[in-house]
């Protein structure tokens, strides 16, 4: 009985930190040339519990271009999802949504991936959603052809969190 009551007043205390939370606003993260830099990896700071809204800026030159982005977010019971989610790539061409794969278990990810030819221009990587704890994503961008040795730490990065994901959900 007394733990039954605990466990409600724990649930209703989370709710009213998520409501007291509110809006976690919005944050723009500037990547400059990435046909010059050819790949860039980078994460969030923790998103608090709330609504978010990041937008992740870059341009391409030298003509169309070979792009691969990546998004990624490993979560667990105490994180959560990042539910709704919803990640738009806009440019010169117009917006390209990216769908969003999610296995869960008691640890989990989501995940995007795409790869498209781009033209030359400004581009700004929309990524929204609410966070039901504090949580965090990475976003993984390439330009152009990269190296060999870029592809392998990509896929290795891949593969990496499909271990942590696999061996958490054990």
């Amino acid at each position: 009985m007394l733990r039954k009551l605990l466990t409600r007043y724990l649930a209703v205390a989370a709710i009213a930190c998520g409501l007291a939370a509110g809006n976690a606003g919005a944050t723009t993260y500037a990547i400059g040339d990435l046909t010059a830099a050819g790949t860039f990896s980078g994460g969030t700071p923790t998103i608090p519990a709330g609504a978010f809204s990041d937008s992740w800026t870059f341009s391409l030159s030298g003509g169309p271009n070979t792009f691969v982005g990546i998004f990624s977010s490993v979560f667990t019971l105490s994180t959560g999802l990042l539910s709704p989610l919803s990640i738009t790539l806009h440019g010169p061409g117009g917006a390209m949504p990216w769908s969003v794969s999610t296995s869960v278990g008691s640890y989990g990810a989501q995940l995007s991936f795409i790869s498209a030819t781009l033209p030359s221009g400004a581009y700004h990587l929309d990524i929204s959603g609410v966070a039901t704890h504090p949580a965090t994503y990475s976003v993984d961008l390439a330009a152009s052809v990269p190296e060999p040795g870029q592809w392998l730490m990509l896929f290795a990065g891949i593969a990496l969190i499909g271990t942590i994901v696999r061996r958490r959900s054990r």
